[in-house]
């Protein structure tokens, strides 16, 4: 019986198919022929010419010399900060190109949310701001009451403010608070929960004034 030889070359690919903005791109590097002077490049946008690459290193994971080739490597990338573009990565060796990974596209995060200022409040109240403090907050991020939106300000990447209305908090219960950031990537944040109390409760009954008493001998 005839035996088979499989011969396979150099593969280069990517651990996701989006990557956060200022994220780590990791590239895995493997199958390769183990030259010492090998590097990898980060093109964006992915259709950049070879020339134009935006981040380069050597297999050892930096752009110093390795003292040896090795033909399998794990190398990262920061990914840039703009949110949308494709890119690539591509392996050159021995004065040509030996593999191009699939593109990744660098995408919003997915938000989270950690707390709400207020975290209660009482019913009745009038509209107010609310405060939703966390992490992965974008231009374009939305506060959400029960699924519904609300006029929102992105104070930062951590911090936004939404117009809460009258209406929200007219009775007493709960609401799931969350936050949204669009696409591409982006999506909800896991929900937070706005306590509606019942407001304070007026006193009742009958109040008189303390009044002295004379007693017989003219002290009080």
């Amino acid at each position: 019986m005839a035996a088979t030889l499989t011969v396979t070359g150099p593969t280069l690919t990517l651990g996701a198919s989006t990557v956060a903005a200022g994220g780590v791109l990791t590239a895995t590097l493997s199958n390769g022929p183990g030259t010492v002077s090998e590097w990898v490049g980060l093109y964006c946008p992915s259709t950049s010419v070879d020339q134009a690459y935006l981040q380069w290193k050597y297999l050892n994971n930096t752009q110093t010399l390795p003292g040896s080739g090795v033909t399998s490597a794990t190398v990262t990338f920061v990914a840039p900060a703009t949110v949308g573009v494709a890119c690539n990565v591509r392996w050159f060796g021995g004065g040509g190109k030996l593999a191009t990974s699939s593109a990744v596209t660098v995408a919003n995060p997915v938000p989270t949310v950690t707390a709400l200022t207020p975290a209660s409040i009482a019913a009745g109240s009038a509209a107010f701001a609310l405060t939703v403090t966390g992490t992965g907050f974008v231009s374009g991020a939305v506060v959400q009451v029960d699924g519904s939106a609300r006029v929102t300000t992105v104070s930062s990447s951590t911090s936004v403010t939404a117009a809460l209305l009258a209406t929200d908090v007219a009775a007493t219960g709960t609401h799931t608070i969350t936050v949204v950031n669009p696409t591409p990537g982006g999506g909800s944040s896991a929900g937070a929960t706005l306590t509606v109390i019942p407001p304070p409760v007026a006193p009742t009954g009958v109040f008189t004034n303390p009044i002295h008493c004379i007693h017989a001998n003219g002290y009080n």
